[in-house]
């Protein structure tokens, strides 16, 4: 299993990307313009994974709430049985544009705590079955190069 990972690219690179993708690979993309704050980015994260309309889900998206949520997921892959998945942020240099702090604290989720999940942690707790997942984050920029690895 690769490394899961967070990587900047730009425009060009990405439709490359897309091409690429093993099949079987769940394609989840948000658009940083549309999110300023920490609800639209919850917004916008549980749209595009598809979080069930709980009344859980309202009274925990704080951040450890987000995370439980990110490190849970199954409802995701029974509407998408495929092993791997792709997290898009386009137009990352306007995501959180204002809010600098936040933008690096949703980077580091996932670097410390929902990558390491997906890729090794999760077989521990789901019972010594593995479970583990590809999950890469790719920060879309339209003028950078594929140079920012974490």
């Amino acid at each position: 299993m690769t490394n899961n990972r967070i990587i900047l690219i730009d425009e060009k690179r990405l439709e490359k990307l897309k091409k690429e993708l093993r099949i079987g690979t769940n394609i989840v993309e948000i658009d940083g313009k549309n999110i300023q704050t920490w609800e639209e980015y919850i917004n916008e994260i549980r749209v595009a994974f598809k979080f069930p309309d709980s009344p859980i889900y309202y009274v925990e998206m704080n951040k450890a709430g987000y995370l439980d949520w990110m490190r849970d997921l199954q409802w995701f892959f029974q509407d998408n049985p495929q092993k791997d998945v792709c997290l898009i942020i386009m137009n990352y240099e306007s995501f959180l544009l204002r809010d600098r702090n936040l933008k690096n604290s949703i980077v580091e989720m996932f670097v410390s705590s929902i990558l390491p999940w997906w890729e090794e942690e999760v077989v521990y707790c789901g019972g010594g079955l593995d479970i583990r997942r590809n999950f890469s984050v790719y920060l879309t920029e339209k003028n950078y190069g594929d140079n920012w690895n974490r």
